[in-house]
Parts: C-alpha cells; structure tokens; sequence
C-alpha cells in the first residue's frame, strides 16, 4: 500500500534476540535499534539502504539520530520515544537543546512526545492544557509543526465511552531550514488497527502536482518597480475604447507577455548576474579595467533591485501585511508563503464511511457529490412556520438605498481604501497598489481652470464649494469658473476671502496652479509634503519602571543584536543590557531587546513597569493575536507571557529620537562576546544621552502631513 524508505518501530515491547530477529524479516536492508526496557520505552529505525542514504550519528534511551542524504539534499532526522514519566521526559528537552546546538543544518523530529502542546489536543479526561516543559523546548529552538491529515487525535486509551481519552501525541516538528528544503512535505495520520496509536506518516512530495493551466493570473506588485512597466500599463488602456472593467481585463494578455519577454524570471535573472559579477572580478584581479569596473558597479545597482524586487514578491504571496518595510525579509516571506501553501493544501478527503481518500479522481467525486446532494431538491420535514424569524424587516428608505446608483464619490471612497497587497488576486486590486502613496499628501492641479466650475465641481477635499458660501450665489455665479479666480497663474486671494472662510481659502491657496497650457483636465500630483516636531524622552510615573529597547542589525553580514534601559521617574538609571544574538532578522532582533527588558525588570523587581519601542511591527505584533504558525510565534508568546504576568506593565510605540539611550547599546553589540551583557551602571558613552534625556532636551523629527 505504502513505499517505505525509512521506517521508525517504537515502543516494540520486545527486545534482545527477539527484536532482532523481527527487525531482520520486516524488508530493510539497515537497521538500528534502542532496546526497550522490559515493556516500556524502546526505538527502531530501518531504511532500504538502496534507496537512502542514512547514518545513524546519536542515539539515547528515548531517540535515534541519523544524518540523512536523499534527493542530493542532507539533513537530521530524528525519531523520538519520549517517556511517559514527566521528569524522565524533560531531560529528552535539554538532550534536544544541546543536539540543535551542534548542528545547523535542516532537522526533523517525529515520532511520539507523549505530550501535547493546548487543551484543544485532548479530548475526554481532566482538562490538560500540555506540558510547559514541551512547549518551552518547540518555543526555544523555533520549530514548526508540520500540521497533519486525517484523524484529530493519534492515541486512545481504548476505554469504554464514559472513560476514553483521545490525545494527539504523535507528531512532526521541523526547524525553518527544513521546512524551506521541503515546502510539499506534509503528515498524515494513518488508520489505527490494533494498536492504541494510529502510525504517522511524512511525504516529502506532495501527492498532487499543480496543474499550471489552472493557475489564475495574479498582478505582481514588484512589476511597478521596472522602468517600462507604466508604458505598457499605458498602452493597453489607451488601445481599447471598452469601459474600465473591459480595460482592466484586457490588460492579463499584455502583462503576462511583457512578463515572459520583457521583465523575465527575476531567480535566472539573479543567478545570471551573479555569474557575470564573478567573471568580472575574477578578471579585474589579474588587471585592472574602467569599463569592467563601470559595469560591476551597474551589475551590482541591478542585482541590489534584484533583491527588492524578490522581497515584494514573496511578500505579496506570504500574506503578511503587518511586517514594515526596512531591511530584506525575503527568507522570512517565503517561508510564510510556504507554510500558507502547505496548510492550504488538500491531501485527503473523509468520504461518507469515515474512508480517507488521497487520489485526485476519489476527492473529485466526494466534492461533487457533497454539493449535488446540497443544493437537490429533498422534502422537507417539521414545521418551519416555528422557526424564529431572525432577519430584520427593511424599512422602505433602506430598500431604495440598496438599490440606488452608486456615485462617483462611493467609487473613490473605496477605490482608495483599497491595500497595497490586499489577499486578493485580481488585476483591479493590483494596479491599484500605488493608491495609498497617492492617498499620502495629494494635490489637485487643475490647469488652465477654463473648464473647472469653481462652485459646483467637486475640486476640492472639503467638497463642493457651493456649501461653503459667504454669499448669495445667483444661476450666473454659479457658472464661474476656477480660471477666473486665478491671476496670471496666482490667487486671487482678496476675491477669494470675500466670498469664502478663511479656512477653506487656506485650502484653496495651498493648491498648485497648474501650468497654462496643459489644458482643462484636473489631475493628480503625488506631491508629499513634510514637516519637523520635536520629541524627548519621558520618564515614567512616580514608582514606575520604563523599559527602553532597541533592535539593530548589518545588514551586509546579517549580524543582530539587542539593547536596552531601565530608569526611573527621575531619569536615574537603574539597569541596562546589551546582547549579540548572532544572525537574524531585524524584527527578530526587536522581539528579543523587548524580551530581556521585561525578564530584567521582573527579576529586579519591579511591578509596574512601561515598556517602550520604536519598532512598530514589533508592538503590533505584541498587543494582536498571532497565528501559531508564525515563524517567530516563539518569542512573541514568550514576551506576551511575561507582559500579562501577575504585574502592571504597558507597552507602546516611540520614535526612535526618544529612544537614543537603547539605540546606542543595541548598535554596540556586535563587539560583544554571544549572548547577555548586563550594566549595573551606566556606561561613559551614554553619559551625553542620559543626562539629555533626564532634562528633557528635544530632538527634531520628519513626519509626512
């Protein structure tokens, strides 16, 4: 029924002569057994050597190791028997935490935790939310769960139906490298025959492939970033004299052409600019050449775009909207669009007899069938004149509106309330991806104003100007137009205060003239107009504790690390730290200087207690709820943890000229040894900052209007 490559026995409840006497006839060619103890505990592992490679490099009473090469990929699998007994199964955690230590290549581990991780994964019994200890040691070395198919739960206790329990113990958890190296890979839950555990089974292809016709055309937001990418758009909609959804439409075949021919595969485009790079270096070592050095330069301008434009693709399809834009998160992106496709993706379907199906055909029928025998005719049984009546009754006022026009103010409304890279597919949503920088300090220029109705046209952001009147308007006036308020391309400022408020005329003064000539159509600027506030640091309340913290990160050798302060309501310092956290994502980074500020404060003492960052990705994701699947879902927990402990203690969003003293011991860390470094006092270069913070001096700051 099943290709088996490597299979994995546990708790066989034989050991000895006997077990290896088993071993021999199950059809592998290689195995490796941990003796049980009488009738508890106990791994095999067994592989067709043939097939893979695999060498088994640890092994300890409750699991094996084996370093695995198949597909021209290696990785670590390990296979687990956790014992039953709590205190037993915690040292497996620590044995675990020095394996991931050693090693950084792609790992697996499956097999049975005899644990879970929330309430949900139990069902029958008292309430158990899973142990902390197995939870901490997932949250600790960043593993993901690789999800599963098939029944809920992977154990009973086979009892009667007053008394049976039903857990998921049995599982599949892998590190981010892993997951990246199988995106298909996927766990299903086998039929339980004799045994209180139902096996567990890990493909590492998917069984369906995608049918590339079928895949529907999706706008891709890192075509804005090319140079030609506004003629084509511009072409298209001129050539065709349909109304908007017709242009719209009509711009898949074009895109997807230039797309082929033009734009191209940005990952051949890079391994091509990569292989040009390094033949050009290579030569300018033997001598040196202005026009070779000229075109490393504008290779490399190309490569950096590259990047970028790598980044917003997999942003677009990772869903993420909440990560702010700053240093690359390319391999962060991907590995959320992978895990999103992974869990999207159906491997089975339960027919009507409880029977998992996996062939396409056989899941086809189920889905078809499912809704043929929905939506046929059936008698209907019982009085459904009971049934309560929960729908409102519409007034005719609200009938009327819903059925009424949509206006051309509707349309705009919506138009440009619509994300940059909103979970939608559609060519509409993407060509709007620019609405929200045109959102973002717009300004009317209006030409000449020959043909603009100053009055009656909806020019304006505060609307018509009609309403907004000082004066009697006759038919006549109202026929003015906005050219006749303009004199020789300025304001007529004096005209404009006798017939309108001061505060609409600032409005109308602010506006751009336009250019004589251009004619009579109003258009749009994207004009982004700023200005200076000043900031400074704030101490907290009287009693209180405020927590500054930073992340930092370079971004040419991915190094990161952490800072923070501790002070009081007078600026006095009590605490700081600093901590090299080796290579990781920036957010990662910010996470962490939040994570230590609170394990500091609360070991120092403190119950009351502000925390302050000037990553604002990173306080959104603290004060949200975050999906488990989130690859950084282990440090978030942990800081919400320690941030709803039995203490009063905010967090907020600060700019970054108020948060000067945690930034210069974040970006200080890369000098230090690994790890945690904490100042009981104040070091020499944060004396200018300190005392400027203590007094309240203001630093300026850029905001966009």
């Amino acid at each position: 029924m099943y290709a088996i490559d490597v299979f994995a026995v546990l708790e066989p409840r034989i050991s000895g002569s006997k077990a290896l006497n088993v071993a021999t006839n199950l059809g592998f060619s290689h195995y490796h057994i941990v003796d049980a103890t009488g009738f508890s505990g106990g791994v095999w592992l067994l592989w067709n050597g043939s097939i893979v490679s695999l060498q088994v490099i640890a092994h300890a009473s409750q699991s094996i190791t084996a370093l695995v090469h198949a597909q021209n990929k290696c990785w670590l699998l390990t296979v687990v028997y956790a014992n039953p007994n709590p205190r037993i199964r915690e040292s497996l955690w620590t044995y675990f935490d020095g394996l991931a230590k050693t090693s950084n290549l792609p790992w697996l581990v499956m097999g049975d935790f005899n644990d879970i991780v929330c309430a949900s994964e139990k069902c029958g019994g008292n309430l158990d939310s899973g142990g902390s200890a197995f939870v901490d040691w997932i949250d600790r070395n960043h593993l993901i769960d690789l999800g599963f198919s098939g029944s809920k739960f992977t154990w009973c206790n086979k009892r009667n139906a007053e008394g049976i329990i039903w857990k998921r113990i049995d599982r599949g958890l892998s590190n981010s490298a892993w997951r990246l190296l199988f995106p298909e890979a996927h766990l299903s839950h086998l039929t339980r025959i004799n045994s209180d555990h139902c096996p567990i089974m890990i493909r590492l292809d998917s069984n369906h492939s995608i049918t590339r016709v079928c895949i529907p055309f999706r706008f891709q937001a890192m075509w804005l970033s090319h140079p030609d990418f506004a003629t084509i758009i511009r072409d298209s909609w001129n050539s065709c004299t349909d109304h908007a959804v017709q242009k719209t439409a009509n711009l898949v075949s074009p895109l997807i052409q230039w797309n082929k021919t033009v734009f191209g595969c940005i990952f051949q485009r890079k391994r091509s600019i990569l292989a040009r790079l390094a033949g050009i270096q290579k030569q300018l070592y033997i001598a040196p050449n202005p026009f070779l050095n000229q075109l490393d330069l504008e290779l490399s301008g190309e490569y950096n775009l590259l990047l970028d434009q790598e980044e917003l693709f997999w942003k677009q399809k990772s869903r993420n909207s909440w990560l702010k834009e700053g240093d690359r998160n390319t391999h962060f992106f991907h590995l959320s669009t992978i895990i999103r496709r992974r869990k999207n993706k159906i491997e089975g379907l339960q027919n009507t007899n409880g029977d998992w199906v996996s062939d396409m055909c056989g899941m086809k029928d189920i889905v078809v069938n499912y809704f043929q025998e929905l939506f046929s005719n059936s008698e209907m049984s019982g009085d459904y004149n009971l049934t309560p009546q929960l729908f409102p009754k519409l007034l005719e006022a609200d009938l009327d509106g819903l059925s009424s026009d949509v206006t051309n103010e509707e349309i705009h409304q919506n138009l440009f309330s619509i994300g940059g890279l909103k979970n939608s597919s559609s060519v509409w949503r993407g060509v709007l991806y620019g609405s929200k920088a045109l959102n973002h300090g717009i300004r009317w220029r209006i030409g000449s104003g020959d043909d603009v109705l100053f009055w009656t046209d909806n020019w304006l952001s505060c609307g018509v100007l009609r309403q907004w009147a000082t004066i009697d308007l006759s038919e006549e006036l109202l026929q003015t137009k906005v050219s006749d308020f303009l004199d020789n391309g300025v304001w007529d400022t004096t005209c404009l205060l006798a017939c309108l408020p001061d505060n609409i005329v600032k409005l109308i003064t602010g506006i751009h003239d336009g250019l004589m000539g251009v004619g009579a159509q109003i258009e749009k600027t994207g004009s982004i107009e700023h200005t200076v506030v000043y900031l400074h640091w704030k101490p907290p309340k009287l009693g209180a504790c405020k927590v500054n913290t930073d992340g930092s990160r370079i971004n040419a050798t991915g190094l990161s690390g952490a800072g923070g302060v501790l002070r009081d309501s007078t600026g006095g310092w009590i605490q700081g730290f600093a901590v090299n956290l080796g290579a990781c994502h920036i957010l990662e980074a910010e996470l962490w200087g939040i994570f230590w500020g609170l394990s500091l404060a609360w070991d120092y003492g403190f119950r009351d207690v502000e925390i302050e960052c000037d990553s604002d990705a990173a306080v959104t994701l603290l004060t949200s709820i975050t999906i488990s699947t989130h690859p950084l879902y282990s440090i978030i927990s942990c800081c919400k943890m320690k941030i709803h402990d039995h203490w009063c203690c905010t967090i907020k969003h600060i700019y970054s000229e108020q948060n000067t003293a945690a930034d210069a011991l974040a970006t200080r860390s890369y000098n230090l040894d690994l790890g945690l470094h904490v100042y009981e006092e104040s070091p020499n270069f944060l004396k200018d900052i300190l005392v400027a913070d203590a007094r309240g001096i203001v630093r300026p700051h850029t905001v966009v209007l």
